[in-house]
């Protein structure tokens, strides 16, 4: 397997992860990105490419690059299924802290609805309204958690992720994000119940608990 650096390459897939950058990159910053999404992206979800060598004989491509119509530099790695929003979330992350090799947008295909737990699944564990906020409130720590961190670092608020300015367009509180800027993963909260009750611990409400003591108690 090898990474496939032809600029004119016609060759797309509809699952992926793309990284965009003005200038082309340097052979050990592409591999850079692409160690860095596998990593970091959940085991097995990476695919490849079916292409030809310059000879004519087949063989595989973990990476394509091309020149879009905007002239920008386009490294796509296809994957074998969408990734979750805090999926992509984790990849960029450490992205921002890898690639230092000027300014870049990562972009991907459209989010797997299926991926998430569907309301009949979620009865299992929750109320689906308790659920969404249980999401919700874990991406707003996570988020937050980010953002001290990268403040601390000198980073501030900027409408492009610029390196050297050291400005993102995430860095503000979880209040003042756009709604398509929340990255909220709804299969988060069902990993650490899981996880709960592999370790021997169980998840009820307060009103449950209650009810249990005072059944407990009238014995």
């Amino acid at each position: 397997m090898s990474f496939n650096n032809r600029p004119d390459h016609p060759m797309e897939s509809s699952i992926y992860l793309r990284l965009i950058t003005e200038k082309e990159l340097r052979k050990n910053t592409v591999r850079t990105f692409y160690s860095t999404v596998k990593n970091h992206a959940p085991e097995n979800t990476l695919s490849h490419y079916d292409v030809q060598d310059p000879d004519g004989n087949p063989t595989t491509s973990l990476l394509i690059h091309r020149i879009n119509e905007d002239k920008q530099h386009e490294y796509e790695i296809p994957l074998v299924r969408n990734l979750t929003a805090d999926e992509i979330y984790e990849v960029l992350l450490n992205l921002d802290a890898k690639l230092t090799e000027g300014d870049f947008l990562l972009e991907s295909s459209t989010y797997d609805e299926n991926c998430c737990p569907q309301e009949e699944d979620l009865e299992e564990y929750m109320e689906p309204d308790v659920f969404e906020r249980f999401a919700e409130k874990l991406a707003e720590r996570m988020h937050t958690e980010w953002y001290k961190e990268r403040e601390d670092a000198g980073w501030r608020f900027g409408a492009q992720r610029l390196e050297e300015e050291k400005t993102h367009p995430l860095m503000k509180p979880w209040n003042q994000l756009a709604e398509s800027e929340k990255q909220i993963d709804y299969n988060l909260p069902e990993f650490f119940i899981d996880l709960l009750e592999e370790f021997g611990y169980a998840t009820i409400s307060h009103e449950e608990l209650n009810d249990l003591v005072e059944q407990v108690s009238k014995k």
